[in-house]
């Protein structure tokens, strides 16, 4: 069974989620908003087995000493993130962007991480519960670059 489906806007790097998330995660801060052109990000995080690209991945680029993010080289639309070295093991997540799936509605951020990162002319609206950094669950696991 396939949760959701997702694609670049020029659909050249289309993929399956093959189960539901395990975490959503809205992200303020500034390796996000620098990597995705976007004062907020919203990260759907699911095992690393369960995507499945289409025709291959996106080329990933390494955006900090811990970090890959995935773009589409033709439209250059932001679609992937995760962890490598050390930090895989304590973040084993693959990471998608929620505006990324056909249907973004499917998912909605449990949590905003690294809100004092974003700009001051930037605000969300409350009912979500906002960290300043990390979030007390997950830990560092959300400071996903190197523009910190």
């Amino acid at each position: 069974m396939t949760f959701a489906f997702g694609s670049c806007a020029c659909k050249t790097y289309q993929y399956s989620l093959l189960t539901p998330p395990v975490l959503v995660c809205g992200c303020c801060c500034r390796d996000c908003s620098v990597w995705t052109g976007s004062p907020y990000t919203v990260w759907v995080g699911v095992q690393r087995g369960a995507v499945s690209f289409v025709n291959g991945m996106p080329p990933e680029r390494q955006t900090s000493e811990f970090s890959k993010r995935g773009h589409c080289p033709f439209c250059g639309t932001a679609l992937t993130f995760r962890r490598t070295g050390v930090e895989a093991e304590r973040d084993p997540l693959f990471y998608v962007t929620a505006t990324s799936l056909a249907d973004p509605g499917r998912v909605s951020p449990s949590e905003i991480v690294y809100y004092g990162e974003r700009p001051p002319w930037f605000d969300l609206p409350m009912g979500i519960p906002r960290h300043e950094g990390a979030s007390p669950e997950y830990g560092s696991a959300h400071r996903h670059g190197k523009f910190n």
